[in-house]
């Protein structure tokens, strides 16, 4: 049995030609008629309808269109498919001219992204107002039903939803209202023309290198090879607009390390959503092309140019010049910061804007103690956590955080008793390690170095600059005489290395640094050894080499199988002595050989 169904109109769903044949033949079966067209039970929507390889059979006589001509030309698969990898659009494409296992859904994974699709079917008033007056039955149009589509292409007016209880039909209109009209409408045009892809088979770039690649060419990439997420994130929210990015799913939250649009960068093998390849490639586009026209700013100006504090919940009002800011400009114009303010707030800022005088591409490093009370006001006001993140623009984890952590009171200032008394703890730790200076003391007691760095800094400086000048007049007034000490080090690291020949049961090696070390005395530093000629003579005598250490460690074993009453063989004092064969050398082999014989003997 064939179906004869209508000839499609231009851009109309398929569903919309299946609804209109039911409509015209007066069908009182409809799920008899769905079976017989794609051979099986299946419930047509607008996105992805399987089956098509029957479809295409029973239409044959009156569309003459094949399985992969109906997918192009009555569905939203080109859409979706675009910029997936050759495998999954080519499973998808199988897919959906087969029995549908697995669904091209799931291949595509249109379903786990966060873009919102409408929930039901869409119009434009003026294309319905065309099709009566063509003297055809409205149909429902492709490109009508594509996420992130506001606006007609055709007429540029709202489009209106099938249902009263779309969730897009209240807040449309101030989608376009808030953002801007033009980026809105481009973002759609591009995504119509996703539709028209020539063959089946035809891809847009969509790697991750890609991507990288082009956020390198708009300036978005430092020398180093580093991603600058923030302003990647800052420039997007400016674009689109954050009401327009939040109706469509593709939300950018302040603050998150790992946003979508770093995440198409970085991570390779991952599938996204055609809408946000879309809005990716259209903001480096136009970042590219404003890339020279970018306000930059002086270093010599950034370090006296005044920076607004953005903290909205501070006790200090707006307007509130930020304390301490660390500002320079790097070769390629772009600001880099770290702002400190009294609030609290800590933050790292990239880019200046010399009018309103406030860092545009923010992170936020430490939040100050007015954010989490203003969290916990809204908290006990009955806000929901997510809402709470949403009103605050921070993500609902720090939400969380904020309110949930406990609060703990400042720690008083210390009196001016205990800050003395700590000074005289100090002195006497500098009096006990001298000539040592600060940073020994630091090292013997750094609880008491952080108290006095944190309330008393101001003294302990001056403290560190008088020992400094101390030691260095002590050092003036009593020069070393190098050649009486050169005479007692060298008797001294005599004594040392025939100390570690002795030393047992574990030998080491008479080294030079192993002599040094063992007579505690600085002499193989290059700022003393110039001064030490007979030292340095001296080690090169007595230092061991290492076949000597080899013969000095065949003997110990030996000792060591005589005195237990065992055999002294090559292989035990080889393997006692841990010596491999490769090392054995003719003196080691002789030794080895004369300690044999006298075991024999014995």
């Amino acid at each position: 049995m064939t179906v004869a169904l209508s000839v499609p109109y231009d851009d109309e769903l398929l569903y919309s030609v299946i609804a209109r044949y039911m409509e015209q033949t007066c069908v009182q079966e409809p799920s008899k008629v769905i079976s017989i067209l794609f051979g099986r039970h299946v419930h047509p929507t607008k996105e992805l309808v399987c089956g098509l390889g029957e479809l295409a059979h029973q239409t044959q006589e009156t569309w003459r269109l094949s399985a992969l001509e109906v997918a192009r030309r009555l569905t939203l698969l080109p859409y979706f498919a675009t910029y997936a990898t050759d495998e999954r659009r080519t499973a998808a494409y199988v897919s959906i001219t087969g029995n549908g296992t697995p669904p091209p859904a799931i291949i595509l994974r249109i379903n786990s992204s966060t873009i919102k699709s409408p929930p039901s079917y869409r119009f434009c008033r003026r294309c319905v107002s065309a099709d009566l007056a063509n003297g055809r039955r409205p149909y429902w149009r492709r490109a009508h039903q594509l996420p992130g589509v506001f606006t007609c292409a055709t007429h540029g007016c709202l489009l209106q939803a099938a249902e009263v209880s779309d969730a897009w039909a209240g807040n449309g209109d101030d989608v376009v209202r808030l953002a801007n009209k033009a980026t809105v409408l481009e973002v759609a045009r591009r995504s119509i023309n996703l539709l028209a892809i020539a063959t089946p088979f035809e891809s847009l770039p969509c790697t991750a290198e890609y991507w990288f690649s082009q956020a390198q060419q708009a300036g978005f990439v430092r020398p180093s090879g580093y991603l600058e997420t923030e302003a990647i994130c800052g420039g997007m929210r400016d674009l689109f607009g954050s009401d327009y990015l939040d109706t469509i799913g593709a939300r950018i939250p302040h603050g998150i390390a790992d946003p979508w649009p770093a995440r198409m960068m970085r991570r390779r093998g991952v599938l996204f959503h055609p809408l946000q390849h879309i809005l990716l490639e259209y903001f480096l586009q136009q970042a590219s092309t404003s890339l020279g026209s970018r306000p930059t700013a002086t270093g010599r100006m950034l370090e006296k140019q005044h920076v607004i504090c953005p903290n909205m919940y501070a006790m200090h009002g707006a307007g509130h010049v930020v304390d301490r800011v660390v500002a320079h400009e790097r070769s390629d114009g772009r600001c880099l910061g770290v702002g400190h303010c009294s609030c609290g707030l800590h933050f790292t800022f990239t880019g200046f804007s010399a009018v309103t005088f406030e860092p545009p591409d923010l992170k936020v490093v430490k939040y100050g103690k007015d954010w989490y009370d203003a969290a916990r006001r809204l908290r006990c006001s009955g806000l929901s956590f997510k809402a709470i993140a949403h009103e605050m623009n921070i993500p609902v984890q720090t939400a969380y955080r904020m309110v949930n952590e406990p609060v703990r009171p400042p720690k008083p200032k210390p009196e001016r008793t205990t800050i003395l008394k700590w000074r005289e703890e100090w002195d006497d730790l500098l009096s006990a390690i001298s000539p040592g200076g600060h940073y020994l003391a630091a090292k013997r007691n750094g609880q008491l170095y952080y108290r006095l760095h944190k309330y008393d800094r101001g003294w302990l400086t001056k403290s560190t600059k008088r020992c400094t000048r101390a030691r260095q007049l002590a050092s003036m007034g009593s020069r070393p005489n190098w050649a009486d000490r050169d005479k007692k080090w060298s008797a001294e690291l005599i004594g040392a290395a025939a100390r570690l020949r002795r030393a047992g049961p574990r030998l080491v090696r008479a080294s030079r640094t192993a002599i040094a070390a063992e007579a505690r005395l600085r002499v193989l530093h290059p700022t003393v050894n110039r001064n030490l000629p007979l030292c340095l003579q001296t080690l090169a005598d007595i230092e061991e080499s290492v076949e000597q250490f080899r013969i000095r460690r065949l003997r110990a074993a030996a000792r060591d199988l005589s005195a237990t009453g065992t055999d002294v063989t090559r292989w035990r004092l080889l393997t006692r002595s841990r010596i491999s064969v490769s090392h054995v050398t003719p003196n080691v082999a002789a030794v080895v050989k004369n300690l044999i014989s006298v075991s024999e003997d014995d």
